[in-house]
C-alpha cells in the first residue's frame, strides 16, 4: 500500500530492465511478410480486390491510372497520389474512398461490407502484405475457376507435402554416445553436415524448470527441483516427465496450445460482439481430451464430426462428441450482414479456411474467389469442401442479427422426449399469445377511455413513498421466523428473505435503503409468511432497473408469474424506485413460501408488499387501509399496475424532460389548483395557455384549441379534455386521413412512446386480465409450468448438425450472384485424386470428411500435428511455417525427421503424450542455450538447433506463475467465468464485462473476448482470436515491463509473497526469494545485492512517513518485484 509513495526512489533499478527490453525489440521490414500475413490477404484482401476494383483499376490503362494488381500499385498510386501507406489507415486514400468519406467514394455504385471496410484496414495496418508472385512457384493448375477437373502438373503433385510420409532409416552419425533417441540421429546428421557440434547438456535445474513449464505452463516448486535435483537414479528425469504428463495441469497447458489452432473465443466479435456463453464447453472438451491422450484421429474426426460418429455408453465421452463440434461454430461471424446468402458462404469460407489451416497447414481460402495462386487448389475444391459445410446446420437463421446454433447435450431418447414437451409447450404458450391478443384490444380501451380516471387517481394518490412514510408503515426486517400479515397487509424489506442467493447492497446502488441484486447468474429470494386472513392479495414490488431485467414469482414452488418488473425505471439508483403491482396471489389460511426466483440477472430491488383485495369496497378491519396502489386503485376504481405508470412518469417528468415532453405540462399546472373555486383559480391558466407565454409556449395547438372551446370549471374537466385528446390522436392515427393526423402529429408523437402510461404494457400483467379470462390465463400459465418442470435437465453447447444435403455451384470470382457450374461434394483432388466418388445421400458428408482426415495415409495431417508439437517444445517448427505447408510456406529443416515423427504419431495410436516422451527424451531437448561463435556463425537462427532456444514466457504462464507463487492458484478446473449472458453485447459502446478476469483461475479459463482481449495477455501477445494461429508472436516491448512494474495482479502477488517472508528468520529470507521465484539459491553478489536494495528501499519508505513494520514489508514486496521482472524468471532456458 505504500509502494506508490516511494516507486519514484527506486525506479532507476527497474529502469535498466526496461530499456533492455524496448533495445532489444525487433521490427518485421514492410516487405518480410509472413506465411499468415499472406494467407491474410488471400482469403480476405484479393477476393474484394478482384470482385469490386479490378474490372476499373487493371490492365494497361487502368482507371485513374490507379491499378490493383501490385503492391507497389498501392504505394505510389494513380491521379490522386498514394492510395495506401503501410501501416497508417488513417492516411490512406484507399481507407477514406472505401468508407465513402466525402472526396472520394470507392466502389462508387454500393459501399463494402463492414467486413470487408475491416479487412482492408487491418491489411493496410499489417503493412499491406502481398506474396512476391515469382513464376517458380505459381500454381499454374491450367484451368478456368469454372473447370471441375484438376490438370496438375508433376511437379505439382511431387510437392513435398502431399507425398506420403515414408519410414527412414536412421543417418549414419560420428558423435554415438551423443544420441539418446531416435530424433538425436536425424539432429546430428544436420549438425555433422554443417560441422557444428550440439551444446552440452543443461543442469537439472534448468531441465525441471523447462520441462515443467513446457508440459504444465507453470514453475516447478522449490520442492520439486530439490527431489528432483537430488535423485541420481537414471530413470529420475523419465519418472519426471511422466509424473508432469499425468498432472491435470498438463491438458490446461496444451489445451491452450490447440485453442491458439481452434481461434477460440468466447464471444463473435466482428459486427456484433455477443456472448458464445457455452463455447467454454468446447474448451473444456479440449482440455479433457488433452489429459484423457486421445488418439489425435479421434480428436480430429470428433471436432469435425463427433455429432455423427458411432454413439458410446459413456455418458461424458459421448456427450463430449457434441461439444467437438464446437470447433466449426466458435468462429467470428458478421451477424449483422443484409445478404444472408452472402453470410451464410463467409461463415462456410471461415469454417473451410480454418480447417484447412488447422489440420493441413492449407491456405484453401485463397482459392475462393480462381484457382489458388501458388498451391495446387482449383477453385472447385474450395466449393467441393463448401458443399459440405454448406449441407451442414451451423445456424437457426441468417436474419440481421443472425443466430447461431447450440445443442442440448442429450441422448436420442431424451432429445425425442424434450422435443415433444417442446412442441407442447409451444402449442401452450401459442393459446397464451392468442389469449393475449384479445385482452390487448381491452387493455388499450381501458388506457386510453379511462385516461381521465387514472390521471385523477394518481393525483389523489401524489408521491406514494411519501404518503407510505406518512402512514407510519413498518417494513419488516430479518428474522428467523415467519413474517405475520396485520389487518390483510404485509410490508417487508427485500433484504430480509428468510433464505437467498442474492447479493444485498447497502451503499451505492442500495444507499440508505439496502437492495438485493444479482451478477449474472441469477438467484432467488425465498420469504416465509403466515396468512391469518384467507383472499386475494396483490404483490406490490419497489425497485429500480436502467435495462430490463425481469423476474419470476413462484407461491409454495409453483410459479404465479414468469416475467414481471420488465419495465425500465431510468437508473439502477435508489432516486428511481418504482412501486409497481403487476401479481394476484390467491393465499389460503396458513403458511406459505413467497420466492422471487431467476435465473437471470436481477433489477434492483428495495420492499415488497402484500394486500389483500376485499370482497367489497369496504376495507374490513377497523384499521386504516395500507396507503399502496392496491388501496388507490380500489378507492378510484382503476387497475393499480396501471396506476404504478401514470405515477412512475409523473415522477420522471423533470423540468428538463418536459422541453421535450410538454403535453402534461397543462395537466400538472391545474393539477395544483385547489378543488375550491376552481374556475376562478383556472382562469389565469387559461389565459396563459392561448398565449406564447408560461404555459403557451410549448402546448401543442389541438391543445389550446380543446381547452378555448371547452374551458374546464373543475379537476375533473381537464380530465376528461385529456382523455379526449388521447382517443382522438390515437383514432385519427390509426383511422382518419393526413390532414387529420397532422393536426394531432405533436401529441400522438408524445403519447405513443412506450414510455408513456396509456402506451400498451408489454408483457401484460396479470392485473389487466377480466376475472373471466384470469382462471384461463391461470391454467394456461400453470400447463406451461407443468411441462417446464418435466424438461430433463440438461446442458447446452455450441456446435453444429446436418442441414439439407447439398451441392452448390461455383462462385465465379467469389460471388454468389454469379454462378458457374455445381460441383460434387468431395475431397482436395491433389491428395485423393481427380476421379473420386462424390458424396452423396442424405449426410453432408462431415463424417467422410473427418474419416479422410484421420486416415493414417492422409499426407499431411500429422505432419502438421507433430510439427506443431515440435513448435512448441522447440520455439520453431521443423517447418517453421506451422500454418502453412504450401509452396509459399517454409521447407522443413529435417524432412526425414518430420516424416518419422508422423509416422511415430500414427503407429502408437496417435498417443500425443507419447510424442512427448520421445521429444523430451531426447539429447536434442536436453541441450543447454549455451552461446558457440561457429554456431552463431553458420547457422544464426539455430535452424539446425544446435543448441535449445531460450523462449520468453506466454502471457498465461507469466500470470498464473505469478499467482501461484504469490496469493495461490485456484486449479479448479471446466465451466465459464463470463457473466453476460448468452447472445447479449460483450462490447459495443462500452464493455459489459465487469470483474471476470479478477480471480485466481488458471489462465485458460479467463473469458476470451474478442477486440477486447485481457490487456494482461495482450500485453503478452496473445494471439489475435479471430483467426487460427498456432505459430504465437513474441514481441520485446516497454509495456510488458510496465506491467511487472505498475500492474495490480503483480502488486497482489509480491504483498502475498512478501508477507510470508516477513513471517521467516530475516536470515533465510532472501534464499526462500530467490527459491521459490528462480527455483535456486542465490550466489553471494545476490545476495550482498538483496540486503543493499532491501535496506535502501526501507530507508526510503520510513523516510517518506510509512511505519517501521509497514517499511520492512514494503522493502520486501519491491525485492520481490524486481525478481518477477528479471529476464531469469521471464524466461525459460
Amino acid at each position: 500500500m505504500y509502494l506508490s509513495t516511494i516507486m519514484s526512489g527506486m525506479t532507476h533499478k527497474l529502469f535498466a530492465l526496461m530499456c533492455f527490453l524496448v533495445a532489444t525489440a525487433t521490427a518485421i521490414g514492410e516487405d518480410q511478410f509472413s506465411a499468415e500475413d499472406i494467407a491474410f490477404f488471400e482469403t480476405k484482401v484479393r477476393p474484394v480486390l478482384v470482385t469490386h476494383c479490378q474490372d476499373c483499376h487493371s490492365g494497361e490503362e487502368p482507371e485513374s491510372r490507379f491499378s490493383v494488381e501490385f503492391r507497389d500499385a498501392f504505394l505510389t498510386g494513380g491521379e490522386f497520389g498514394p492510395a495506401a501507406k503501410p501501416g497508417k489507415p488513417k492516411e490512406s486514400l484507399l481507407i477514406s474512398a472505401i468508407k465513402h468519406d466525402e472526396f472520394l467514394k470507392m466502389p462508387p455504385k454500393e459501399k463494402l461490407s463492414s467486413s470487408q471496410v475491416v479487412d482492408l484496414t487491418r491489411w493496410v495496418e499489417m503493412g499491406l502484405p502481398w506474396p512476391k508472385e515469382d513464376s517458380g512457384i505459381m500454381a499454374n493448375i491450367g484451368q478456368s475457376s469454372n473447370e471441375l477437373r484438376a490438370k496438375f502438373t508433376a511437379e505439382q503433385k511431387a510437392y513435398w507435402a502431399f507425398q506420403a510420409p515414408v519410414r527412414p532409416s536412421l543417418p549414419r552419425v560420428k558423435n554415438n554416445q551423443w544420441a539418446q533417441t531416435p530424433i538425436d540421429y536425424f539432429i546430428l546428421e544436420k549438425l555433422e553436415e554443417a560441422n557444428l557440434i550440439p551444446a552440452t547438456k543443461t543442469n537439472k535445474r534448468t531441465l525441471i524448470r523447462r520441462a515443467t513449464f513446457d508440459l504444465t505452463g507453470l514453475p516447478p516448486t522449490p520442492e520439486e527441483i530439490s527431489t528432483f535435483v537430488s535423485d541420481d537414479s537414471p530413470d529420475a528425469y523419465s519418472h519426471l516427465i511422466d509424473r508432469l504428463l499425468g498432472s491435470p495441469r498438463y491438458g490446461e497447458r496444451w489445451g491452450r496450445h490447440w485453442l491458439d489452432v481452434a481461434r477460440y473465443a468466447d464471444s463473435n466479435g466482428l459486427d456484433e460482439n455477443l456472448s458464445y456463453e457455452f463455447a467454454y464447453q468446447y474448451r473444456d472438451y479440449v482440455i479433457r481430451s488433452m489429459n484423457l491422450d486421445k488418439p489425435y484421429g479421434e480428436f480430429v474426426t470428433e471436432q469435425i464430426a463427433g455429432d455423427l460418429m458411432p454413439p458410446l455408453a459413456n455418458k461424458l465421452a459421448a456427450e463430449d462428441r457434441r461439444r467437438a463440434t464446437g470447433f466449426l461454430a466458435i468462429g467470428p461471424k458478421m451477424l449483422a450482414e443484409d445478404d444472408p446468402v452472402k453470410m451464410q458462404m463467409d461463415i462456410i469460407d471461415e469454417q473451410v479456411n480454418t480447417l484447412g489451416q488447422a489440420f493441413m497447414g492449407l491456405t484453401i481460402g485463397c482459392a475462393r474467389c480462381h484457382d489458388h495462386k501458388f498451391d495446387p487448389i482449383p477453385t472447385a475444391d474450395y466449393y467441393s469442401l463448401a458443399g459440405i459445410f454448406k449441407s451442414t446446420k451451423s445456424m437457426e437463421n441468417y436474419n440481421v442479427v443472425a443466430d447461431w446454433y447450440e445443442q442440448p447435450l442429450l441422448s436420442p431418447t431424451a432429445s425425442a422426449e424434450l422435443k415433444q414437451l417442446s412442441d407442447e409447450i409451444a402449442a401452450a404458450r401459442a393459446e397464451q399469445n392468442k389469449l393475449n391478443s384479445g385482452i390487448v384490444e381491452i387493455v388499450n380501451n381501458e388506457l386510453q377511455h379511462r385516461a381521465d380516471d387514472y390521471l385523477l387517481a394518481a393525483r389523489a394518490v401524489g408521491n406514494l413513498d411519501e404518503a407510505i412514510a406518512a402512514g407510519e408503515i413498518t417494513f419488516q426486517t430479518k428474522q428467523d421466523t415467519p413474517f405475520t400479515f396485520t389487518n390483510g397487509y404485509l410490508a417487508v424489506e427485500a433484504e430480509a428473505a428468510h433464505r437467498t442467493t442474492l447479493s444485498i447492497l447497502s451503499a451505492s446502488y442500495g444507499k440508505e435503503i439496502g437492495i438485493v441484486g444479482s451478477g449474472g447468474d441469477g438467484g432467488y429470494a425465498d420469504f416465509d409468511i403466515i396468512v391469518d386472513t384467507p383472499g386475494t392479495y396483490t404483490l406490490e414490488i419497489r425497485y429500480a432497473a436502467l435495462d430490463s431485467r425481469s423476474i419470476g414469482v413462484k407461491l409454495d414452488d409453483q410459479m404465479i408469474a414468469d416475467n414481471i418488473l420488465g419495465k425500465v425505471t431510468g437508473s439502477w439508483f435508489p432516486d428511481t424506485q418504482t412501486w409497481v403491482a403487476e401479481v394476484e396471489l390467491e393465499l389460503t389460511q396458513g403458511q406459505h413460501v413467497l420466492k422471487l426466483d431467476s435465473p437471470k440477472v436481477y433489477p434492483h430491488i428495495d420492499k415488497l408488499a402484500l394486500v389483500l383485495q376485499p370482497e367489497t369496497d369496504v376495507w374490513p378491519f377497523d384499521t386504516p387501509a395500507p396507503p399502496s396502489l392496491t388501496t388507490a386503485g380500489r378507492e378510484h376504481n382503476v387497475n393499480p399496475s396501471f396506476l404504478s405508470s401514470w405515477l412512475w412518469y409523473f415522477g420522471s417528468l423533470t423540468e428538463a424532460k418536459l422541453q421535450t415532453n410538454p403535453f402534461l405540462e397543462t395537466w400538472l399546472a391545474f393539477a395544483k389548483l385547489e378543488d375550491a373555486n376552481f374556475a376562478t383559480r383556472a382562469k389565469p391558466l387559461l389565459e396563459e395557455l392561448q398565449t406564447e407565454q408560461g404555459l403557451g409556449t410549448k402546448a401543442p395547438p389541438v391543445l389550446k384549441t380543446l381547452f378555448a372551446e371547452a374551458p374546464p370549471s373543475s379537476i375533473e374537466d381537464v380530465a376528461i379534455l385529456y382523455r379526449r385528446l388521447i382517443v382522438d390522436s390515437h383514432h385519427a392515427n390509426n383511422n382518419l386521413g393526413d390532414d387529420a393526423k397532422v393536426i394531432y402529429k405533436e401529441v400522438f408523437d408524445e403519447i405513443s412512446k412506450g414510455e408513456f402510461p396509456t402506451a400498451t404494457p408489454n408483457p401484460l400483467p396479470a392485473t389487466a386480465y377480466p376475472e373471466d379470462q384470469m382462471e384461463q390465463r391461470r391454467a394456461i400459465a400453470k400447463k406451461i409450468t407443468d411441462l417446464e418442470s418435466q424438461k430433463p435437465v440438461y446442458e447446452i453447447a455450441m456446435g453444429v448438425t446436418e442441414g439439407t444435403p447439398e451441392d452448390i455451384k461455383i462462385h465465379l470470382r467469389g460471388s454468389h450472384i454469379t454462378l458457374g457450374r455445381t460441383v460434387p461434394r468431395q475431397m482436395l483432388q491433389i491428395i485423393e485424386g481427380s476421379e473420386q466418388e462424390p458424396i452423396v445421400g442424405t449426410q453432408s458428408g462431415r463424417l467422410e470428411l473427418a474419416n479422410w482426415l484421420a486416415h493414417p495415409k492422409h499426407p499431411l495431417v500429422n505432419r502438421v500435428m507433430v510439427n506443431r508439437v515440435w513448435r512448441w517444445h522447440f520455439g520453431t517448427g521443423i517447418v517453421s511455417s506451422v500454418d502453412n505447408f504450401g509452396t509459399l510456406g517454409e521447407q522443413p529443416t529435417h524432412p526425414e525427421l518430420l516424416d518419422y515423427l508422423a509416422l511415430e504419431l500414427t503407429e502408437n495410436g496417435g498417443s500425443l503424450k507419447e510424442l512427448h516422451r520421445q521429444i523430451m527424451l531426447s539429447a536434442s531437448y536436453q541441450m543447454s542455450t549455451t552461446y558457440s561463435e561457429q554456431g552463431n556463425t553458420t547457422d544464426p537462427e539455430n535452424k539446425l538447433l544446435w543448441r535449445f532456444n531460450r523462449r520468453r514466457l506466454t502471457g498465461e504462464e507469466v500470470r498464473d506463475s505469478v499467482l501461484a507463487l504469490g496469493p495461490g492458484l485456484d486449479t479448479s478446473m471446466g465451466g465459464t467465468l463470463l457473466k453476460v449472458k448468452n447472445r447479449a453485447y460483450v462490447t459495443g459502446s462500452n464493455t459489459n464485462i465487469t470483474d471476470e478476469f479478477d480471480n485466481h483461475r488458471r489462465s485458460v479459463y479467463l473469458p476470451v473476448v474478442r477486440s477486447s482481449v485481457y490487456e494482461v495477455l495482450q500485453a503478452l501477445d496473445f494471439p489475435d482470436p479471430a483467426v487460427s494461429n498456432g505459430d504465437r508472436n513474441t514481441t520485446t516491448v516497454a509495456p510488458q515491463a510496465l506491467f511487472m512494474m505498475n500492474s495490480s495482479l503483480v502488486d497482489t502477488s509480491t504483498l502475498a509473497l512478501a508477507t510470508s517472508l516477513i513471517a521467516m528468520n530475516p536470515s533465510g529470507r532472501i534464499d526462500r526469494a530467490y527459491s521459490v521465484i528462480m527455483g535456486r539459491v542465490p550466489n553471494e553478489r545476490e545476495i550482498l545485492g538483496a540486503q543493499a536494495y532491501t535496506q535502501q528501499v526501507n530507508v526510503a519508505a520510513s523516510s517518506a512517513g510509512v511505519p517501521i513494520d509497514d517499511a520492512e514489508l514494503v522493502a520486501w514486496q519491491s525485492f520481490c518485484r524486481v525478481l518477477l521482472s528479471s529476464n531469469e524468471f521471464f524466461y525459460v532456458e
